[in-house]
């Protein structure tokens, strides 16, 4: 829905495809484009824009980690019939196939570059690896226009419901627990949504095919530093509590994001502090007055 709004914004036509009927894709308001309800595997040609930013698949780790064959078929699957559909289309311009810091997995190399080895630890991190593996193969025996963006973990306004931020807010508000998994000392390179946009707009925009890029904050927070700012931020009385780690799960990752800054010109502008201020207000607002901020105040 964010990078529908800037595309529409810089004059772009938009056409949505997703599994989600479009009565039930709130987030997309009344915005002016063309919407398909359609699985990735019943593409053709015909259903393909010029260009493409391929967002779709099963995203969420502990999903994958449940059902790994529905996440397997939907989302990897899904690309290759997307990439096929592509390659068929006259006068196809780009893909750019959103992916993700996960399927780094675990790696000594800190910040993270993008010649790194994808050594994914989790079945979420394999399918974005295999995503990407794929897409290159067509690049490199079509010739077709793809471009990678590993993008870090996203936080913002009308986050998806399983987003760390997203399930930590909803809580806060409440004032429920906070349940951390292990110590809550593992990173996350946290991206504002509109950087991530933004970084996905400049590669449409001016990336070489065949290019990998990382679009990332530049800035490392820990599960638990992000846990105390939604808590912060809402005025919450809610408890930071903790519950055994979960199997595969990254302790660090943090991206390395110069390449895409030299080569694009990409800068995220919004940092953690006014990014996680930001998303909290809309969370508020959407889903309950923190009345006792008055009394805080006083």
């Amino acid at each position: 829905s964010h990078i529908t709004r800037v595309a529409l914004s810089r004059g772009h036509d938009v056409a949505g495809l997703d599994l989600l009927h479009r009565d039930e894709a709130w987030r997309l308001g009344d915005l002016p484009i063309e919407y398909h309800w359609m699985d990735l595997q019943d593409l053709t040609e015909k259903d393909v824009a010029p260009i493409v930013v391929h967002a779709a698949g099963v995203a969420d780790v502990a999903q994958s980690a449940r059902s790994p064959r529905l996440a397997i078929t939907q989302t990897v699957l899904g690309t290759a019939a997307l990439l096929e559909a592509c390659r068929r289309k006259d006068n196809f311009a780009k893909i750019v196939i959103v992916s993700s810091l996960s399927a780094y997995g675990r790696c000594e190399i800190q910040p993270i570059p993008e010649h790194a080895p994808l050594h994914a630890t989790t079945i979420y991190g394999a399918i974005k690896a295999a995503q990407e593996t794929i897409a290159l193969s067509y690049y490199r025996s079509h010739g077709l226009p793809v471009v990678i963006c590993r993008i870090a973990t996203i936080y913002g306004e009308a986050g998806r419901a399983s987003l760390p931020a997203s399930v930590f807010l909803r809580r806060a508000i409440r004032d429920e627990d906070i349940v951390l998994s292990g110590d809550g000392l593992q990173s996350r390179d946290m991206n504002y949504v509109s950087n991530c946009v933004d970084g996905l707009m400049i590669a449409i925009e001016r990336a070489v095919p065949g290019s990998v890029y990382n679009i990332g904050s530049g800035s490392e927070i820990t599960i638990k530093q992000l846990a105390e700012s939604c808590v912060r931020e809402t005025r919450s009385t809610s408890r930071i509590v903790h519950a055994p780690p979960r199997v595969g799960e990254e302790g660090r990752i943090v991206l390395d994001s110069s390449r895409a800054r030299v080569d694009l010109g990409y800068m995220p502008a919004v940092g953690f502090e006014e990014g996680i201020a930001r998303t909290a207000r809309w969370f508020v607002a959407k889903y309950g007055r923190v009345e006792k901020a008055v009394a805080n105040a006083v």
